[in-house]
């Protein structure tokens, strides 16, 4: 999942949440800075590095890919 973090920054996250098997999706009415997971409700906050939300299953943070944007292109990797 890719999420645009400033004018020239993005993040991403692996879609899979780490506490269930469910595709993280965008939350309702968090502005898309929140992924939820619609199985088991976890929640993380894309601003804050996928860090989960108070009352979520996981504990751990969402994976996180590297990206570099070059003015027209982003690349992500995963080191």
């Amino acid at each position: 999942m890719v999420v645009r973090t400033g004018w020239e920054s993005f993040a991403a996250y692996e879609r899979t949440c780490p506490a269930d098997t469910g595709r993280l999706e965008m939350a309702e009415g968090y502005g898309n800075i929140v992924l939820e997971c619609p199985k088991c409700h976890s929640q993380f906050n894309t601003f804050a590095g996928g860090e989960p939300l108070n009352g979520s299953h996981s504990s751990c943070f969402l994976q996180q890919y590297n990206t570099y944007y070059d003015g027209q292109n982003l690349y992500i990797s995963n080191y």
